[in-house]
């Protein structure tokens, strides 16, 4: 399967929100307290119509010559100087899905390795992303790419 990694455009809306349903719904199983689902459907459009054409922020797709089966969205973050860090920019990326079904087949390294080539292209000197503590198999797949725990964040409930 030849898969085609291109910049989302407003034909692709339809599929970015179904796609984000997916995850979404799979992230609401695991921390209903943390995730809406189902979502508006209209709002998830919208939220990616504001970001196509971003500057900072991007969403690339993927596909096989049909309709989207994957996307991933990242921001470009630049920081100035401050007193306790020096000045610096790297990619970060928010979102990652691949459809269920085309899962395993390399849609997703294909997303990796553009974002990748953009990261270096752009002279960042590094991608980070985060995940959930129970996304085992996202773990797995984001330490193949090469990624590697750096940052523990906790949290503790409240009564």
């Amino acid at each position: 399967m030849a898969v085609r990694i291109r910049d989302a455009g407003p034909s692709d809306l339809d599929a970015l929100v179904g796609l984000n349903d997916q995850i979404q719904q799979q992230h609401a199983q695991q921390y209903p307290d943390q995730f809406v689902f189902p979502t508006v459907p209209a709002d998830v459009r919208r939220f990616f119509e504001t970001l196509i054409g971003q500057d900072d922020q991007r969403v690339l797709a993927a596909d096989t010559g049909g309709p989207a089966i994957g996307y991933l969205w990242y921001e470009i973050r630049r920081k100035s100087a401050s007193p306790f860090k020096p000045p610096g920019m790297r990619f970060h990326i928010h979102h990652v899905c691949v459809a269920q079904a085309a899962r395993r087949t390399g849609v997703g390294a294909a997303l990796f390795a553009q974002v990748e080539a953009q990261a270096a292209a752009a002279g960042a000197p590094e991608i980070v992303l985060d995940t959930w503590v129970q996304n085992d198999a996202g773990q797995a797949f984001f330490k193949s790419k090469g990624f590697a725990p750096r940052r523990i964040e906790f949290s503790k409930r409240l009564p």
